[in-house]
């Protein structure tokens, strides 16, 4: 599969569940947390593993239902508009042109060495990551370190698909530049809808989800109780890049990470296999006879 679809979690979870003894889920490769945010919406507490901490912090993001929207709103807009005077001290146009103006350039900017050593060739054109660069620094400044990570991942979607020159299928590709991007109103559009998702479920009590950062084979990361059912996407090395997807992502200028972390987290990224989950799996399966290590199964 391109992608792991939320219907397929929302179809096997009550199929699977027991419903009489509290079961708890569990994704030992949990990406972005499709799995763990289908199971908190059907009711079920759920753990996740991720070895990449962007992935890691949007999967912390999704499954935190308790952050105020109000307080979110308030802090994006307050954020939003002090960018918009630094645009303005900056140079930078309000508006986009009507017409092709050529190739951009950002007057009197050069971009840090640091971020030109880390994005890869073409992900992103002069404006777009002057804006993106002075809107990451004002989101580095915001105390709430909840309403920081939901506005961090707001920006982080925004420069994949919106502000970016790259795109998947299913690998990751370099597409036509894009001369310039009003980042603030894309980041706002995201906010917005994360404003009213956090509103559409605020007053509930939901179950409780963890996310953990990790290699998934070290079972010593997992509390002794903390998965009865298993859904996974697991990683398929010998047919997909996952070392070129992540370090896109990874490298992204939302978080621009120091060298040698990246190196660290693709040497995990690029050992790690399919088979080598399911000792994970079968902690929970002792005992089972009709044990079998699909992508989703009652452990």
């Amino acid at each position: 599969m391109l992608s792991f679809p939320a219907h397929l979690v929302a179809e096997y979870l009550p199929r699977l569940s027991s419903r009489a003894s509290g079961d708890v889920a569990l994704d030992p490769f949990c990406g972005t947390g499709t799995t763990l945010v289908e199971a908190k919406r059907l009711g079920f507490s759920a753990y996740g593993v991720e070895a990449l901490p962007v992935p890691v912090l949007a999967a912390r993001v999704k499954t935190d239902w308790d952050l105020s929207p109000d307080a979110l709103e308030g802090v994006a807009n307050e954020v939003l508009e002090r960018v918009e005077e630094d645009r303005e001290s900056a140079g930078l146009p309000g508006a986009l042109p009507l017409f092709h103006q050529g190739k951009s350039s950002v007057p009197n900017w050069t971009p840090p060495q640091q971020i030109l050593d880390l994005i890869p060739r073409g992900m992103i054109s002069p404006l777009p990551l002057r804006r993106v660069l002075i809107l990451r620094d004002h989101i580095e400044s915001v105390r709430d370190p909840g309403v920081r990570s939901a506005l961090q991942i707001a920006l982080a979607a925004a420069l994949v698909e919106d502000i970016g020159n790259v795109a998947f299928g299913p690998e990751v590709y370099t597409t036509r530049a894009k001369e310039d991007v009003l980042v603030c109103d894309v980041v706002r559009r995201k906010v917005r809808r994360m404003v009213q998702d956090l509103r559409s479920v605020a007053g509930a009590i939901h179950p409780r989800t963890t996310v953990l950062q990790g290699d998934s084979r070290d079972l010593a990361l997992m509390p002794e109780k903390s998965g009865d059912i298993v859904i996974t996407s697991p990683p398929y090395p010998n047919e997909k890049d996952y070392t070129r997807t992540t370090s896109a992502t990874a490298r992204s200028p939302t978080f621009c990470p120091r060298p040698r972390a990246t190196s660290s987290r693709r040497r995990v990224t690029t050992t790690s296999s399919t088979s080598a989950c399911w000792p994970l799996v079968r902690k929970w399966s002792r005992g089972r006879r009709d044990w079998r290590p699909p992508c989703a199964h009652r452990a």
